[in-house]
């Protein structure tokens, strides 16, 4: 079976989850446009976005994969393993299914988030992927040595690639974060320079326009 620690990091981050969950319904229910403000400001990008949603996508999964996991495997709840026939169907299965899907609508350029159009499409599928990502890494361990190992000590592999891949996905979340924030600042930087140098020093075409006016100005006073 399953370590106590993971359990125990497994109520911390629920809880915390949860309470997150808590926190922005409470901001989004009181003042949904501001809300909505906050989100786009902070998510300009849509490949940051992506990222942001497929890590929040996989990390929810995972953990909900593994509470079901237990639950099924302890008796508790409605919770049974999915059969076809006499056949476990294992929830990497689904995972393996849905990347193919993923990887074949990016293939064919949708869901990039290219365009404004494409931006519903973009969030879909990276939630899809970090769902996919999940279901397949939390069998890791049954892919890797082709037998049922989830409770055993090799299953623990599972566990430490998944938070290692969630952990990536969170480092390319916070650097796409940082470039973008870099990247905003620095254009604001250029356009307040190229602002300044106009006023210091002005085109040659406003030049000859002002000297023109004033000729014209002292005409008309004589």
């Amino acid at each position: 079976m399953t370590p106590g620690w993971f359990w125990t990091a497994l109520l911390a981050v629920t809880i915390a989850a949860a309470a997150l969950a808590v926190v922005l319904g409470h901001f989004w229910l009181r003042a949904p446009a501001a809300a909505l403000a906050l989100y786009r400001r902070h998510f300009p990008e849509p490949h940051h976005e992506r990222l942001f949603l497929a890590s929040v996508a996989f990390f929810t999964t995972f953990v909900a994969a593994r509470g079901m996991a237990y639950a099924v495997a302890a008796g508790i709840g409605p919770f049974g393993n999915v059969r076809v026939g006499s056949v476990h169907v294992h929830h990497l299965v689904w995972g393996i299914l849905i990347l193919l899907g993923v990887g074949l609508a990016w293939l064919g350029q949708v869901g990039l988030g290219t365009t404004d159009g494409s931006r519903a499409a973009s969030r879909v599928t990276a939630i899809l992927y970090g769902v996919a990502a999940a279901l397949t890494l939390d069998e890791f361990a049954l892919w890797l040595h082709l037998a049922d190992v989830y409770w055993s000590p090799q299953g623990r592999l599972s566990v430490q690639v998944a938070l290692l891949f969630g952990s990536l996905l969170s480092v390319l979340t916070g650097a796409a974060g940082s470039s973008t924030r870099w990247r905003a600042s620095r254009c604001c930087s250029s356009a307040d320079a190229a602002s300044d140098h106009r006023r210091q020093w002005p085109s040659p075409q406003t030049g000859a326009a002002a000297r023109s006016f004033n000729g014209a100005a002292r005409g008309t006073r004589r």
